[in-house]
């Protein structure tokens, strides 16, 4: 076992063990613990004191039994649950899984346990947009790690519950192009299509949506539906870093088609949006080349192996893995401030 492991392991006791005290010295949840879950309850205090990374890594030094155990008597009482305990009770259990806490077998556990207390009342308890924010967090890092086999039932609840919503329809699109790619399942590309059309032009996520239909339409060799779709994103003063991908996208359609010139154009604009990226300088060498203009493309070639990148998160790396870590960590933190401000 590595010593770093070791040494976590023996913090996560130290800390399971001191938050029974510091709980019942800080004030008690409403919740009426039943038998063996004291600690429980008492870590769902701590969260929502702000302990938050505290709490989370005492709760991942406990078992899967214990766990089920301890979640099976907490549910029992559904007249002690206030959407702010029920709330800190789903994010700690989330927030064990997201950020490392638990290895992967015992993801499931965890997400069971968030969910069962997500549907308290039918979701009414965590309340209807809260619930959404964590179906949302839960499908992104699922499909952050390509568990595109775990991710598939929450995609699934996505959409059964918020048809119309705008993120819904994007991660429950996102996962199905992915599962294309990865699953060898091209049908999964007609699926994703559909969802993104059904996207609500004023939703947030519209650019989103017509950048991720355009590069479906790519894959399924429909490039001039491509173009059509990716123009709004393109001519609007949208999210840079979904306008930089509707010009990468545009650019591989016309260059699908032969049509270079256009291509080249369409790389230098995506260049021009985020300089400090490769992608786009990259896909304009593959153009000069194809065009025979091999001096050009060897410049742009040692230009790359030049240029400096450290000021890049390239839009293009995150783009198979759904959302990036750093939109659901800023969704994350806006749920905890619903648990632990006062």
């Amino acid at each position: 076992m590595p010593a770093q492991h070791r040494v976590r392991q023996f913090v996560q006791a130290l800390l399971a063990g001191a938050v029974l005290a510091c709980a019942l010295a800080c004030g008690a949840t409403p919740l009426r613990a039943q038998e063996g879950t004291d600690d429980y309850v008492a870590l769902l205090d701590q969260y929502q004191r702000g302990q938050t990374e505290e709490a989370v890594q005492a709760l991942a030094a406990h078992e899967t039994g214990w766990v089920t155990k301890a979640v099976d008597g907490v549910v029992r009482d559904a007249r002690g649950w206030t959407p702010r305990l029920a709330r800190a009770a789903v994010l700690l259990h989330t927030d064990a899984v997201v950020d490392g806490w638990v290895p992967p077998s015992r993801v499931s556990t965890h997400l069971d346990a968030a969910r069962r207390i997500a549907d308290l009342q039918k979701g009414t308890v965590v309340g209807r947009d809260f619930r959404r924010d964590w179906l949302l967090v839960v499908t992104w890092y699922l499909h952050s790690e390509a568990d595109l086999a775990s991710a598939r039932a929450w995609v699934d609840l996505l959409l059964a519950d918020y048809p119309t919503d705008g993120d819904a329809l994007v991660t429950a699109g996102a996962y199905f192009e992915a599962a294309a790619w990865n699953d060898g399942r091209p049908e999964y590309l007609d699926r994703a299509v559909a969802i993104y059309r059904r996207t609500p032009a004023g939703s947030p996520a519209i650019d989103q949506a017509r950048a991720r239909l355009g590069r479906t339409w790519l894959e399924l060799h429909r490039p001039a539906d491509a173009l059509r779709t990716l123009e709004p994103v393109r001519a609007g003063s949208g999210d840079a870093a979904w306008r930089y991908l509707a010009w990468l996208f545009s650019a591989a359609a016309d260059a699908s088609s032969r049509h270079y010139a256009a291509a080249a154009g369409a790389y230098e604009q995506a260049a021009g949006l985020l300089p400090s990226c490769q992608t786009a300088l990259v896909g304009l060498a593959a153009v000069r080349r194809a065009e025979g203009r091999t001096d050009e493309a060897a410049a742009l070639v040692e230009r790359l192996t030049t240029m400096d990148t450290r000021h890049c998160d390239d839009p293009w790396w995150h783009y198979r893995f759904g959302q990036t870590p750093e939109r659901r960590a800023r969704l994350l933190l806006s749920m905890r401030a619903l648990v632990t401000t006062p």
